[in-house]
């Protein structure tokens, strides 16, 4: 839901509305002068947890490993590599 406030109100309401939205992340405030929406205050996107994208590559490396291909040298075997 998005509520419409002056730039005036936002200055003067701006701890308030930053306790609203961490109690409701679907709250958002969008911002006017003169009638305009300039701006608008919201939750900020939740962000990868650390470590997950090195989880996810040690996954992908283990299923590569399973697979029971011998490792190629990629720059001694670059004909076959390209033109397979």
């Amino acid at each position: 839901m998005v509520q419409e406030l002056s730039i005036t109100e936002a200055r003067q309401k701006l701890p308030k509305l930053v306790k609203a939205i961490q109690k409701d992340p679907d709250l958002a405030f969008a911002i006017k002068v003169h009638g305009e929406t300039i701006a608008r205050l919201s939750a900020a996107k939740p962000g990868v947890q650390p470590g997950k994208a090195v989880q996810a590559l040690l996954g992908l490396m283990g299923d590569v490993k399973k697979g029971g291909k011998e490792k190629r040298v990629t720059s001694e075997n670059f004909k076959e590599f390209l033109y397979r």
